[in-house]
């Protein structure tokens, strides 16, 4: 206890204030930090490549000199000294390892780092790297992750690409996949630095994930390897195994679904038929059976009744159609009447009930194809009356800025030469019974005053059953 009060004491007599003894205010200076930063000990460097050799010094007393000198040469490859802050150095130097071959110890070699403070104490640091007279690494695939092994995506045709550093000639270079299924081979790699293949994954390989290790020997039998996993994605039917398809969304082969069943992109209809969407693009969508829905030179081809309704041919989305089903899809229509216009309001997707977020609107009866049995189909009406914003009208789902208000269906007219003058379009009033015979046609009863039914066609310019009324 004496000893403690007489230190104290000593201490106020030299701070001259109040005792703080083993607080902050008593700290302890001149101490060195010495951290070589690059590169990590134990790492691995090929002869001809350029390290980064960088060390950090630091001391709240200052730093006097750093300094970098490789394996037990006496010679430093870097001094450095304070710029700004006397306290800090930071010291960097680039060698290749192969111009100081003389310091290699059973291919390693040691980097040494000194310290100096202001005091004069040293402090001293060191790292030890692995000299490779061979390696090989993967350039392509580029991996996507930074596991043990990364993982690369790949589809379709696409290179693989190896990068190996050598300093004997290289006997062999090879890349295997899942053990020892040969992927590449190449041939008479000798002096090669750069190996550079295209592949056709999912042919070579078939989808999901696989195993790559790419391995390169030298004349003195060296061996270097890397490993690279690759998902592989399928980019087209083809790529998938015989009854499954190809959802090129996800790059994944599923199994196909039955005739009728629910379908997506995950569960894919047989070839031959379609994913036919709800009202609108709206879910779920069923496998129908494929047709050929007429083009302008062509009638659409006619559909057998689905779910109890009339059904009719339509255009399939581009990423759908395939050779097996032409193009289309046969489609159940709503069987409404254009002139009593008896759609029903309903929500836009008629999967889900009614609700504030699927609120029920008016929808309008229109023809879904001319042929044969004839078909309607009942979709949201607009807000675009009789012949006003002349060529603005479209028919398209839910869109109440272009859509013709109920009864009425944008057309466009078609003169003698059969060109389509789409920036006159209107809507117009429909009506039943088309005037088809010679002569001067009559007043049509679902039309005004002064007003005959005249027709509309469709695919391959057939007629439909119903028409739209126009002027004498």
């Amino acid at each position: 206890m004496l000893l403690r009060k007489a230190l104290c004491f000593i201490l106020l007599a030299t701070a001259a204030g109040a005792c703080n003894c083993g607080t902050e205010t008593l700290q302890r200076n001149g101490s060195t930090t010495l951290t070589i930063d690059s590169p990590m000990d134990n790492s691995d460097s090929a002869p001809m490549d350029e390290v980064d050799f960088h060390a950090t010094a630091h001391n709240n007393a200052g730093v006097k000199e750093v300094t970098l000198t490789i394996g037990k040469e006496d010679t430093p490859v870097a001094t450095c000294t304070p710029t700004d802050d006397p306290r800090a150095v930071e010291c960097d130097a680039k060698f290749v390892p192969n111009d100081h071959k003389d310091q290699w110890v059973q291919s390693q070699i040691t980097l040494f780092a000194q310290a100096l403070d202001a005091k004069g104490n040293i402090n001293k640091a060191q790292v030890t790297i692995n000299i490779r007279s061979l390696s090989v690494v993967f350039v392509q695939p580029e991996d996507s992750t930074t596991g043990d092994p990364a993982v690369a995506n790949v589809t379709g045709p696409s290179k693989v690409a190896l990068e190996v550093k050598h300093v004997t000639p290289l006997q062999r270079v090879q890349v295997t996949y899942d053990g020892t299924n040969l992927l590449v081979n190449f041939p008479s790699p000798g002096e090669g630095t750069s190996f550079i293949q295209n592949i056709d994954w999912a042919t070579k390989m078939g989808t999901g994930l696989h195993h790559l290790l790419a391995q390169a020997m030298d004349e003195q039998g060296n061996v270097s390897s890397a490993k690279l996993d690759v998902n592989v994605a399928c980019s087209k039917d083809a790529d998938c195994p015989s009854g499954q398809r190809c959802c090129e969304n996800q790059g994944t082969c599923n199994p196909i679904v039955g005739p009728g069943e629910d379908c997506d992109c995950e569960h894919p209809c047989p070839l031959d038929q379609g994913c036919f969407p709800g009202t609108c693009g709206q879910s779920p969508r069923k496998c129908r059976p494929g047709c050929f829905p007429g083009d302008d030179n062509h009638v659409a081809e006619s559909c057998l009744a689905e779910d109890g309704h009339t059904a009719y041919c339509t255009n399939l989305p581009e990423s759908d159609a395939t050779t097996q089903n032409r193009g289309g899809a046969c489609a159940p229509s709503d069987d409404c009447d254009v002139v009593k216009q008896d759609c029903p309001d309903l929500p836009l997707d008629r999967t889900k009930p009614v609700s504030a977020t699927n609120p029920a609107v008016p929808h309008t009866c229109m023809p879904a194809s001319p042929a044969s049995p004839r078909a309607n189909q009942c979709i949201p009406a607009g807000s675009i009356g009789e012949n006003e914003r002349l060529g603005q009208c479209s028919i398209s789902c839910g869109n109440d800025t272009t859509n013709c208000i109920k009864g009425r269906v944008c057309v466009s007219p078609v003169d003698a030469q059969g060109t389509v003058h789409t920036n006159q379009a209107s809507c117009v009033r429909q009506c039943a019974h088309p005037y088809t015979g010679s002569g001067f046609p009559s007043q049509a009863p679902d039309c005004a005053s002064g007003e005959y039914c005249g027709g509309i066609t469709g695919a391959g310019r057939q007629a439909f059953a119903t028409g739209v009324c126009q002027s004498f």
